[in-house]
């Protein structure tokens, strides 16, 4: 995450430590028990897409009831994000980003290439509109989906469709 975290505000000093012990959003929600666990998720689903899916309110409460499922089962690849991901706080924004990206890799790619994210992503890192132009010839590059997080395909459906429409014609 960087030096000087003693300087980070103390709810991001709370979030590296836990991360650092594997300590993942699932297994939180797994101690607090079936009724509290299903309140929680269903509160952070209606605040994550609460603007995507303000009009489909019964797709809300079907991701919500989906997740909270694969939430409270028993923990497994949920502990792989620690290995594949590392905090990040340098740049235009906090996030995580790999520890061990495939950058070197992009213009060793068979195919062109099409990079789509939403403006709000959270696997943003400041480098990759660089790392964009190393796309093999005929890429369409880089697509930034606006007014949409990770879950562009949730937030933003049409412009998600457009994005990866416009790589593969």
């Amino acid at each position: 995450a960087g030096g000087g975290s003693s300087s980070l505000p103390l709810q991001l000093r709370l979030i590296f430590g836990a991360w650092a012990r594997n300590v993942t959003p699932q297994g939180i929600v797994r101690v607090l028990g079936e009724s509290r666990s299903e309140r929680i998720v269903q509160s952070a689903v209606a605040g994550r897409f609460r603007t995507s899916m303000a009009e489909r309110a019964d797709e809300r409460e079907l991701v919500a009831a989906y997740l909270h499922r694969i939430t409270v089962a028993p923990a497994s690849g949920e502990f792989a994000m620690n290995a594949l991901l590392t905090p990040r706080l340098s740049g235009s924004r906090p996030g995580v980003y790999a520890r061990a990206p495939l950058a070197r890799r992009l213009s060793d790619l068979p195919c062109p290439t099409s990079i789509v994210f939403g403006d709000h992503d959270w696997l943003w890192h400041d480098d990759i509109p660089t790392l964009a132009r190393r796309l093999p010839p005929g890429s369409q590059g880089l697509r930034i989906v606006e007014n949409a997080g990770h879950h562009l395909y949730l937030d933003q459906p049409a412009a998600f469709h457009a994005a990866v429409n416009a790589g593969v014609a």
